[in-house]
């Protein structure tokens, strides 16, 4: 793994645990600053903003347990913190991840691969919880001073009755120009005024929209949420909500709205004017941020139980081919022994013991057990030699690889994930492969990548296991090829599924947008990989799609990153 600078805080009571840790740290990372404190208190004075992590036992001379935790949380909260304690307690492992420690790990597994790793993705996840903080507090702060500027405006523009349209042509003019949508509401939630930052945002001609109610076009389950606000605007409340709205072309828009109630002189509420801000790419940000955490979880947990499961099999494979050679043997021994008994019966001697051995022969099917012995570990064999693909398959696909692009085999992450996902597609279909031999590596964030293949090939699956429940019982097929065109390496993963309708194909990487049974999917899995091939790779991610009789994407990455 590539080696980075670090400044980093040991806080630890045991010389010796901090003395391997420093071993540990200054083989990862180079080059580094490791300041150790053997107590709280002194750790806490050690605090400053040239931080990076700080590595934390629970367990101190002045503090104990999740208090320890809570002390160092309250003075560096935006300092990433890893606690390495000598209890195996799982319990006490979320407890500290809830409360806001990044990770958990336990001093009996201080290896230089688990501990870079773990501080890599606890500095990476803190930057990023930071980053997303920060730019939540700056959007909340813009809203807010647009909605006073704009409330400013209402008020004045308001006053200003002895010049009417003078004081709506200046009103027009200035909502126009702010960044943000703006829409006026009447007393039954219908539009009568939409700057033109919104109808951008929705799609819609102004014609289109006026007199139109806004719940028309909300999403089902946020139609609660406007009635709601409706009703408590009609008693004052100006209380900010968020609101998905459908636009003209059939996508999802999420807005954080700002509403301001309007009342007649005598009271009567008669609507409402608003701020909204669109907060689609802030919702996205979020879901990618939870599905990173949720893969990073899940590739902690693969490569854990790949590493348990890959001993056990080690040796249980060592022991079989162990007994494989000693029946050969005993079956070479045998074939002598059947040689001695047809001698002894021609030589009339031991009778009563050729009797006797003929009878153990005949009770335990000699003749069977020679012929199926041989067939039955060889067969355990191959099962062993499948686990042992699947262990390597799952510690390859799980290894979270560099934040830097790297060259990367295509060919072979394409097979680990054919073998990780293969509980997606065995039912289903069959898998044939064309990939070319001679492909050169690519340079590419690898655990990225893989994921893009893993999305595919999972909806392939899916695609076909629903033609399956309409009534198809043959399997289907998944073709997955690779070759070099010119600059560009193309992979092609096809299905024959039902394929996708034209008149959606042109959305399905469109952020949430999903056809999958509620509960089935999220929307995100494709836009996350159109994100990762063609953002973050510079390459090209597309779809070429027939109703009823298959799909096939086409993802090409250039060979100079």
């Amino acid at each position: 793994m590539q080696n980075d600078s670090l400044v980093a805080l040991h806080i630890e009571d045991e010389a010796s645990v901090a003395n391997l840790l420093r071993a540990i740290l200054e083989e990862e990372f180079a080059p580094l600053e490791l300041r150790w404190a053997s107590t709280l208190q002194e750790g806490l004075k050690s605090v400053d903003n040239d931080l990076q992590v700080i590595i934390l036992d629970l367990m101190l001379p002045d503090s104990a347990g999740l208090h320890t935790l809570e002390q160092v949380l309250h003075r560096a909260s935006w300092i990433p913190i890893v606690v390495v304690s000598g209890e195996q307690d799982e319990e006490l492992a979320k407890e500290a991840i809830k409360i806001g420690a990044q990770d958990y790990l336990t001093k009996n597994v201080l290896k230089p691969s688990v501990v870079s790793r773990v501080l890599r993705y606890a500095m990476e996840r803190k930057a990023n919880e930071n980053a997303l903080l920060e730019a939540r507090e700056k959007l909340e702060e813009r809203v807010v001073q647009r909605t006073h500027q704009l409330m400013e405006l209402n008020d004045k523009l308001m006053q200003e009755a002895s010049s009417r349209r003078k004081s709506e042509e200046r009103y027009r003019n200035l909502v126009e120009t702010i960044p943000e949508g703006i829409w006026l509401l009447d007393a039954e939630g219908a539009f009568t005024y939409c700057n033109n930052r919104f109808l951008t945002m929705l799609g819609y001609e102004l014609s289109e929209i006026l007199g139109e109610k806004v719940f028309d076009f909300a999403d089902s389950k946020y139609q609660a949420i406007l009635h709601a606000q409706r009703e408590r605007r009609r008693h004052g409340a100006e209380d900010a909500y968020e609101l998905a709205l459908t636009t003209k072309g059939g996508q999802q828009l999420f807005l954080m709205v700002h509403p301001k109630a309007m009342f007649a002189d005598n009271g009567e509420y008669q609507g409402a004017l608003a701020l909204v801000v669109d907060i689609t790419q802030r919702k996205l940000l979020e879901a990618q941020l939870l599905q990173a955490q949720k893969l990073e979880s899940i590739g902690h947990l693969a490569a854990g139980i790949a590493h348990e499961i890959n001993t056990p099999t080690q040796y249980v494979m060592d022991n079989t081919k162990f007994f494989q050679q000693s029946i050969t043997e005993i079956i070479q021994l045998l074939g002598t022994h059947a040689k001695l008994l047809a001698e002894a019966r021609q030589q009339d001697c031991c009778s009563e013991i050729i009797a006797e051995l003929e009878e153990q022969q005949a009770d335990i099917d000699l003749d069977f057990l020679v012929e199926e012995l041989p067939v039955s570990i060889e067969q355990t064999l191959e099962g062993l030699s499948r686990i042992a693909d699947i262990v390597r398959a799952m510690k390859e696909f799980s290894h979270p690889g560099s934040s830097e692009k790297a060259p990367l085999d295509l060919n072979k992450a394409l097979e680990n994930t054919i073998i990780v996902a293969k509980n997606e597609w065995k039912y289903v279909a069959e898998v044939e492969t064309a990939l070319a031999p001679d492909l050169p590596a690519v340079p590419c964030l690898a655990g990225e990548i893989k994921q893009v293949f893993l999305n595919i090939i999972v909806n392939a699956a899916q695609a076909i296991g629903q033609t399956a429940k309409e009534g198809s019982q043959a399997k289907g097929k998944i073709g997955i090829s690779t070759r070099a065109v010119s600059d560009r390496v193309e992979v092609r993963i096809s299905d024959n599924g039902p394929g996708i309708p034209e008149a959606i194909v042109s959305r399905i990487f469109d952020p949430f947008f999903t056809t999958k049974e509620p509960g089935k999917g999220t929307g995100q899995g494709l836009a996350i990989a159109y994100g990762v091939v063609v953002d973050k790779h510079k390459g090209e991610l597309l779809v070429n799609s027939q109703e009823g009789q298959g799909t096939t994407f086409i993802i090409r990455l250039p060979l100079h990153g």
